[in-house]
């Protein structure tokens, strides 16, 4: 004989179907979640490598610049009581090394654009180059003798006193590179940073009226005028993330122009300014 169960509970179609319903959004809801905060995440991370890869940079460039035209002191050359440190255009001779040249007529550095002619001008410490910018500087040994490891070249190697160095700062590929004169390229900032470097702009901070002060920065690729003085040189650089981390398409400022990307990488300008020995 059959026995019926009144109390047998189950499932209809429509409560299945409900159920089936509500899982769907369920999961979509976490995976939509989950999507946005691996965004979020990225969009953080390329942040922090920007600013972290920024701060490297000023510091980087702000130790090598400030070698540019470092010249130690020459106890034999002078018998005067000003200090005698040798005048650029003695300290630092002409040299064939391709670019753009920018001309120092005195140890107060008057600069002038003029053609590329693959040669450094007599006393001239800083220029620009096609790719990027060259800087010149002569080592400094302690008493014995030895490099003091108070200048070094893009290796960190010790330069000796006598010995004058030359580094050129240059993007390749979205890294920023330091070539020795030993040929020994260096990557400062590269891809395997989460970050490449697109851009670099170089202005001279010019004393225009002979006070001591910049008035202005104007482009290096810019002529100056013989009573105008270079103090100081700024550098602007465009970083941006390796990858697209922005949902949408994102303006930004370079240089005091605003541009509008569509890659959805995230961007960041950085400006160096760095004062010049004389």
């Amino acid at each position: 004989m059959k026995i019926i169960n009144h109390n047998q509970v189950g499932f209809t179609l429509i409560e299945l179907m409900i159920s089936m319903v509500i899982g769907v959004v369920v999961v979509a809801t976490s995976f939509t979640i989950y999507v946005q905060t691996i965004k979020v995440e990225s969009y953080i991370q390329a942040e922090l490598s920007l600013q972290s890869n920024s701060y490297f940079i000023h510091q980087t460039l702000r130790q090598y610049v400030n070698q540019a035209g470092y010249r130690p002191l020459d106890y034999s050359g002078s018998n005067s009581r000003i200090l005698p440190i040798k005048l650029t255009d003695n300290a630092f001779g002409s040299g064939e090394i391709s670019g753009s040249i920018i001309n120092s007529s005195s140890v107060a550095a008057s600069h002038s654009q003029v053609d590329a002619v693959d040669a450094w001008e007599d006393g001239q410490y800083i220029r620009v180059d096609s790719d990027g910018f060259s800087i010149k500087f002569e080592g400094s040994s302690d008493l014995a003798g030895d490099a003091d490891g108070s200048v070094v070249n893009c290796q960190g190697d010790a330069i000796e006193s006598g010995v004058v160095e030359e580094l050129n700062f240059s993007i390749n590929e979205g890294s920023l590179q330091c070539t020795a004169s030993n040929g020994v390229v260096v990557d400062l900032v590269s891809i395997d940073d989460e970050v490449e470097v697109e851009q670099l702009v170089v202005r001279w901070g010019i004393d225009t009226d002979n006070d001591a002060s910049v008035e202005e920065y104007r482009l290096a690729s810019g002529a100056t005028a013989s009573s105008e003085k270079i103090l100081s040189a700024r550098f602007t650089l465009l970083l941006s993330s390796k990858d697209a981390v922005q949902n949408a398409s994102a303006t930004y400022i370079f240089d005091g122009v605003e541009f509008t990307s569509t890659d959805k990488k995230l961007r960041h300008e950085l400006t160096t300014t760095v004062q010049l020995k004389h």
